[in-house]
């Protein structure tokens, strides 16, 4: 930068506009201070340029190099806090060595002081950091000397030798060591007339002469001199009784207001003494109105006697347009005090401020809260000072907004809360750098509050002023959002709180909802969390299920709340999926507080089954695995009756019955036979059993009413399997007059076959898996409820078998333009019998004296004309069909038969084993001819020659893959 003013660069850079801060931020981004000791770096930084001497200037750039610093050096400070008060005092400690105007040096122990903050709050000074901050002040020290002050005033002593005769002072420095000579006498005698005299003349001089003194006194910092002189003024203003109060002793207030405001600087710890004058002058001037209303009223008393009255002069000057202003100024003006100065201001008026709350709140409706408002004003006034001042400011707001807010009066508390959230509002809107927590302390006393007060009505109000910040201003929170997830952390501990989580879930930003479900739920999983059954009602009805209704509503098509479109895509793929998998947490958590909601938990499920979204799909399905496998010891009739119920209404809902139709119109040459799978028995429902539709569950998701009517059948292809139900018997209908589907319903039908083969892999991952929770689900799993999951998986079978052997149905949905390809539903036919055959035979497996009439049943249900229908096709149409799709099915029956008992396995031999005969004249892989030589090899054994069978040979597989996982599916199915 060779060629410019770094004067001009110093002043440039330190503007507070967006722009020149965003270029100062880029400047100092500039710098590597890795590995460097932290004054060179500071020194280096600044011999860039010049550092103005504006303070606010100075904050930014100081700000701004303790982020860098700490960035370059992780290690070397626990937060930037600590780097950007370390690099402030480092500049004030040299403008202390340089400057000659600079009367009082700065010691090491004042340096050391600058850099130490409150230890019980922030708990930061360690014996390493004051050994640094030390060494850097010895650096400092050495690099400059100090100058001399060049004061020529004479010492005390240099008088001492004076002859015993008045000379004239040729400096104002002798003014000093007269006045601590005389000061005391002076005071004592403006005592004395103040206090005696009535005439308001002789009282305003004896004024003026304590205004003199203190403005004397300050300038020669004599401290415990101007201490004695306000305290004795100070003394004089106070009146027990404001009746008795005078007209001087209103003067009185106004002289030490107008002396805090010529002497701000130099008041030290007689803040006190201001702010108490200043505290009765509001309440002479509450009690002057009053009596003035009441004198218009009644000048007598019940008694008789007359109503004393405030003294009308005093009323009226304590009231004045003028006396107003200076008090005013007072406060306004608090913003060019010095650091040390307005935190002495702000510990007085917090003293004075705890003394009104807890002196007037019992004894009167309205507690008084004068200075509490007036220290609500100041924070407003000072709130952009430099962080280093506004830190320690703070440090006292924040713990007597701790105090007030969790004080017995719940007005006071309301007070404090609403002031305080007016305060975080206006400072959430200043910039916080990277790796500072200014945030983070502001809003402690929220946290505090809920946390500390026992009162239900102000933890609402705490939740609710977060609720308005995290709203309001998202974009603005940073080191400030832990406190607040800490603080909602808390109060979701408390149940009467709870519903205020609704409201971030459903419309905050997605990082905000992600966190507040994690403490929603957390708390809610808590073993004591809530006691009683009545409370879970209100917490599930009022707070839970309500995230949920987005999903809902848009699935009635309905949905017209906060979120656009793409919003609601986004909240129902991260939030929606996040409170689902939770809420099934907490119901195996709660199960018997909460087996009220399992219905509505049940029906949640089945909508997200049915959603046109896969990702979402699957996640139910996920989900509903889970809620099974968690809830294995509540298992009983009952409840898998409420799961059947669901998992009849998705396989009938995803049916993708629209497939079929009177396609004859368009194709004359089609057989007269046109046939269509079994949906029910013809009444809607099966035998004994109630509608899956709204049924036992109420579930009652959007799209089920707009299906296909149930519908009648025939034989499908002539045979009648008298072993199996007649509610699943093969049989079809006659579909004259249905209409073809319309083009824009090709996606749709699509989809259902999506979700149909999702809702085959849910059942299949709880009746075929061997893990311990579904082994025990499996278990309680009772005769009535398997058999209806088995004609589930039996019709969906034979839906897609009747499709796929209708090769003119197939071809006229494609000429339709239905799919690129001839369609198919191979993909469910194989896998709806995969899992029926493998589902029989986990609950074949099953051990128990009430299994023994259950078996039967299922060897009953044992379908040879899946190999019949193998079989029958030639090779070369299974070719067409797939044949490595079918071979896992053929697997599935081996094994199946294979697993049966002696008897049973006699019993069924004859009507399988001409099927296994034909078997041979396939294109077996080896694993399934060996699997067949096995099952013949039993067969003669046990038929022709009566004698035990051998086991099967170790190369035979003994459990072949039953299903294959299911991939995601787009267009193909």
């Amino acid at each position: 930068m060779k060629g410019l003013n770094k004067v001009m660069i110093g002043e440039f850079l330190g503007e507070g506009d967006e722009e020149n801060i965003a270029i100062m931020h880029a400047f100092v981004d500039e710098f590597d201070f890795s590995g460097m000791h932290f004054v060179p770096a500071l020194r280096s930084f600044l011999q860039s340029f010049r550092l103005p001497g504006e303070a606010q200037k100075i904050d930014r750039f100081m700000l701004k190099f303790a982020q860098r610093y700490v960035q370059g050096n992780p290690t070397s400070f626990s937060t930037a806090d600590t780097a950007y008060v370390l690099a402030y005092s480092v500049i004030m400690l040299n403008t202390d060595q340089h400057n000659p105007q600079v009367k009082k040096r700065m010691t090491e122990a004042d340096f050391v002081k600058n850099n130490r903050k409150d230890a019980s709050q922030y708990a930061m000074v360690s014996e390493n950091m004051a050994m640094k901050t030390e060494a850097i002040f010895q650096t400092i020290i050495k690099t400059g000397r100090r100058g001399q002050s060049g004061s020529g005033a004479p010492s005390p002593q240099s008088t001492s030798g004076m002859p015993a005769s008045f000379v004239v002072a040729s400096h104002f420095e002798h003014v000093k060591p007269m006045f601590q000579m005389s000061w005391m006498n002076i005071v004592a005698a403006l005592s004395v007339v103040i206090h005696e005299t009535d005439d308001q003349d002789v009282a305003t001089l004896a004024l003026e002469g304590f205004k003199h003194c203190v403005k004397i006194a300050a300038l020669f910092d004599l401290e415990e001199e101007r201490k004695s002189i306000i305290s004795t003024l100070s003394g004089f203003t106070h009146v027990p009784n404001l009746l008795d109060v005078k007209l001087k002793h209103v003067y009185g207030i106004k002289s030490l207001v107008e002396i805090a405001l010529a002497s701000s600087d130099h008041i030290g710890d007689s803040w006190m003494d201001i702010v108490l004058a200043v505290s009765q002058l509001e309440k002479i001037q509450q009690l002057g109105a009053e009596l003035l209303n009441n004198r218009q009223s009644r000048t007598v008393s019940a008694n008789g006697k007359p109503v004393k009255m405030i003294n009308e002069e005093a009323a009226s000057l304590a009231s004045s347009q003028a006396m107003t202003l200076a008090v005013d100024r007072l406060f306004t003006s608090s913003s060019t005090l010095s650091g040390k100065a307005i935190v002495e201001f702000v510990q007085a008026l917090c003293t004075v401020s705890w003394d009104e709350i807890t002196s007037s709140a019992t004894a009167s409706e309205h507690p008084r809260m004068y200075c509490l408002q007036r220290l609500v004003e100041i924070s407003y006034y000072n709130m952009r000072r430099i962080r280093v001042e506004w830190s320690n400011l703070w440090s006292i707001l924040g713990d007597h907004f701790n105090q007030v807010g969790c004080y017995d009066n719940t007005q006071v508390c309301f007070f404090a809360l609403d002031k305080l959230r007016q305060l975080a509002i206006k400072f959430l809107d200043l910039e916080e750098l990277p790796s500072f927590k200014f945030q983070k302390d502001f809003l402690r006393p929220f946290a505090h509050i809920l946390a500390v007060n026992p009162d239900p009505k102000i933890k609402d109000m705490a939740l609710a002023c977060l609720l308005q910040m995290i709203q309001t201003k998202p974009k603005s929170i940073k080191s400030g959002w832990r406190t607040m997830f800490g603080a909602l952390g808390k109060a979701a501990r408390e149940n009467h709180v709870l519903f205020g989580f609704f409201e971030v879930v459903t419309t905050c930003d997605l990082e905000v909802r992600t966190r507040a479900l994690t403490y929603l739920f957390d708390a809610l999983k808590l073993p004591d969390s809530i006691h009683s059954v009545e409370s879970w009602e209100i917490v599930l009805e009022g707070v839970v299920l309500p995230i949920f209704d987005p999903l809902l509503v848009q699935a009635e098509d309905t949905y017209r709340g906060t979120y656009s479109k793409e919003d609601l895509g986004v909240w129902m793929s991260t939030t929606l999926v996040q409170a689902l998998r939770q809420c099934v947490d907490l119901f195996a958590q709660h199960f018997s507080a909460l087996s009220f909601g399992v219905d509505r938990l049940l029906e949640l499920l089945a909508i997200c089954m049915t959603q046109d979204n896969e990702t979402l799909a699957r996640i139910g399905s996920t989900c509903m695995t889970q809620f099974v496998e968690n809830n294995v010891e509540h298992l009983d009739d009952e409840l898998w009756n409420k799961i059947c119920n669901v998992f009849t209404h998705l396989f009938k809902f995803t049916t993708p019955t629209g497939l079929f139709f009177d396609y004859r119109e368009q194709a004359p040459q089609a057989p007269p036979a046109v046939v269509a799978p079994p949906e029910t028995d013809g009444s809607g429902s099966l035998p004994g059993k109630e509608a899956s539709s709204a049924g036992a569950l109420g579930i009652a998701i959007p799209g089920f009413a707009g299906e296909p009517p149930d519908i009648n059948y025939t034989s499908l292809v002539g045979v009648q399997v008298t072993s199996l139900p007649a509610a699943v018997s093969r049989s079809a209908t006659d579909i004259s007059g249905r209409g073809r589907p319309a083009k824009k319903d090709f996606p749709g039908i699509i989809f259902k076959c999506v979700l149909h083969l999702i809702v085959l892999q849910t059942v299949q991952d709880i009746l075929c898996s061997d893990s311990a929770a579904a082994l025990a689900a499996q278990r309680s799993l009772g005769p009535d409820n398997a058999f209806r999951l088995l004609d589930c998986l039996e019709r969906s079978y034979r839906f897609a078998h009747a499709f796929n052997l209708d090769t003119d149905l197939r071809a006229a949905l494609f000429r339709l333009g239905f799919m690129k390809q001839l369609p198919n539903l191979l993909k469910q036919e194989t896998s709806s019998v995969a899992v029926y055959v493998a589902a029989l035979m986990k609950l074949y497996a099953v051990d128990g004296e009430d299994r023994r009439l259950f078996r039967s049943d299922i060897e009953a249900r044992l379908l040879p004309e899946i190999l019949d229908d193998y079989n029958a096709s030639d090779p070369d149409a299974t070719k067409r069909r797939n044949a490595a799709s079918w071979r896992p099915v053929v697997a599935a029956v081996l094994a199946a038969f294979a697993g049966l008992a002696d008897d049973s396995f006699r019993t069924h031999a004859p009507s399988f084993y001409n099927d296994f005969v034909d078997l041979l004249r396939q294109d077996l892989t080896p694993d399934l001819r060996a699997a067949l030589h096995s099952i013949l090899t039993r067969i003669g054994a046990l038929l022709l020659r009566g004698v035990t069978p051998q086991p099967p040979p170790p190369s035979a597989p003994t459990k072949p893959e039953l299903v294959p996982p299911l991939p995601p599916l787009a267009a193909g199915y």
